[in-house]
């Protein structure tokens, strides 16, 4: 299977990855995506994932990581990481943080070496919030 990661996406994706990821999240916590990056994978010319970043400071916040169900467990989300992490170090950031409502996420970012920081049980919808962050 040849995937490809990019920066650089059809600014059309762009426009509508932008804003359905701004509807998201405005529908579900009442904000929004504000000078976020990202970065994508892509199988053949098939958008199947990406992952949604800001900066502030020495910190990169994640924002929102996805992969198609199809291409899930492929390690299509692994190195996604690794292109965020070599993304944070080239900008000498010193940390990684994100939460996460999702126990298949939580786990995800486990396995790659994050630490559950702080849990906080029925945090919205019901579910448990994790705040976790991975030190560079």
């Amino acid at each position: 299977m040849s995937i490809t990661f990019t920066a650089f996406q059809n600014s059309a994706w762009k426009d509508k990855i932008d804003l359905e990821l701004n509807a998201h999240l405005e529908y579900r916590t009442g904000g929004h995506v504000i000078n976020a990056q990202g970065l994508y994978a892509f199988y053949e010319t098939q958008l199947i994932g990406g992952v949604i970043f800001q900066k502030h400071g020495d910190i990169l916040w994640i924002d929102a990581l996805w992969i198609e169900p199809k291409f899930r467990r492929q390690g299509v989300g692994s190195k996604l990481m690794e292109q965020v992490i070599d993304f944070a170090r080239q900008n000498t950031l010193t940390c990684l943080q994100l939460n996460t409502y999702f126990e298949e996420a939580r786990s995800f970012f486990d396995a790659c070496a994050f630490e559950n920081v702080a849990s906080i049980p029925q945090w919205k919808y019901g579910l448990t919030c994790y705040f976790m962050k991975k030190t560079l």
